[in-house]
């Protein structure tokens, strides 16, 4: 199974892409399995956190979201989704309430009873250079 269990915080209105794949390996139109989690730490009571797979830069999945109970809150979500050769994976998380803090720690990719993606890095490396600047 490849997984990117890199932790990027979430701390933006609008949806901000934090990981991404691209599917070079498929065998044509196939349904992925894709799970990631959204947490929370001591952020104050009612603070949601969203997140939703978007292909080719487009959302594509269910808008998923947890609501900070003020402790722990964590949630993995997993949908299966179609995609294509050579198709962007991608996921994208906000928050509603600034300047709490979410995470994104787990996203994992399956591909029927096969787990393999190429993680990359260096775009998702170029997409955090141009928020920075």
């Amino acid at each position: 199974m490849k997984a990117d269990n890199n932790n990027q915080l979430i701390q933006n209105l609008a949806y901000t892409k934090v990981k991404e794949l691209q599917l070079s390996h498929l065998a044509d139109t196939q349904t992925i399995r894709i799970k990631f989690n959204l947490r929370t730490i001591g952020v104050p009571v009612g603070v949601k956190f969203f997140g939703r797979i978007f292909k080719n830069d487009v959302a594509f999945g269910t808008e998923r979201f947890i609501t900070s109970t003020g402790g722990v809150d964590d949630f993995t979500f997993s949908e299966d989704l179609m995609f294509t050769t050579n198709d962007f994976l991608q996921l994208y998380v906000h928050t509603d309430t600034l300047p709490n803090l979410g995470l994104n720690q787990t996203f994992t990719v399956s591909v029927s009873h096969h787990h393999y993606i190429y993680y990359k890095q260096e775009k998702l490396n170029a997409i955090q250079s141009k928020r920075r600047a």
